[in-house]
């Protein structure tokens, strides 16, 4: 092969997208637990038990939480960010800051962690190193999680990251990022 007949690195833009992909195949999946496990599924918009805190995403998130405000009137993006602006001096433990009346004001573009809120996770436990199967307390309560639902079913935690990883470390390489490795949601009303 000639030097000039390699590959390219992708483009910030091209990792995006790759991650967007990545989204909608998640998204897919858990649809399919949806329906299958409806009657078992407690969530529903307005639920925001899951959202008591403020959580840090990787930079790929941000940027996709970033493009999907830019989509804003420019009022309800003024307004975002000033409230985001309030949040992030808020020295107080508080729910999300992108959390308004009961829902999500980036719900399309959430970031992953938000996705599988209320799903039936399996991750590492650090104390055994064996594998445990965890759920919102609300979702699932007449089920034996370890024993009633089958391995197909699970969102695998161990996995779901070390994707987000691969793809995170390609756009921030893609990207020239330069900020912290993880950003506040409080953060991402800002360029």
């Amino acid at each position: 092969m000639e030097p000039n007949d390699r590959q390219s690195a992708p483009s910030a833009e091209e990792v995006l997208e790759s991650y967007e992909r990545y989204v909608r195949d998640l998204d897919d999946f858990c649809a399919k637990l949806r329906e299958k496990y409806w009657e078992a599924l407690n969530c529903r918009p307005g639920c925001v038990t899951c959202c008591s805190r403020e959580l840090t995403v990787f930079p790929i998130e941000a940027a996709r939480i970033r493009r999907h405000i830019s989509g804003f009137g420019a009022v309800r993006r003024e307004q975002l960010r000033a409230r985001l602006a309030e949040s992030n001096a808020s020295v107080e433990a508080a729910p999300c800051p992108l959390l308004y009346r009961g829902r999500c004001l980036v719900y399309p573009a959430r970031p992953l962690l938000c996705r599988t809120e209320g799903y039936v996770l399996a991750h590492r436990d650090p104390d055994t190193h064996g594998w445990r199967v965890t759920a919102c307390p609300k979702n699932f309560e007449k089920l034996d999680l370890a024993s009633e639902i089958p391995a197909p079913d699970l969102i695998n935690l161990e996995s779901l990251n070390q994707s987000l990883a691969v793809l995170n470390h390609a756009y921030v390489k893609a990207s020239g990022w330069r900020g912290e490795e993880r950003v506040r949601l409080s953060e991402v009303g800002s360029p």
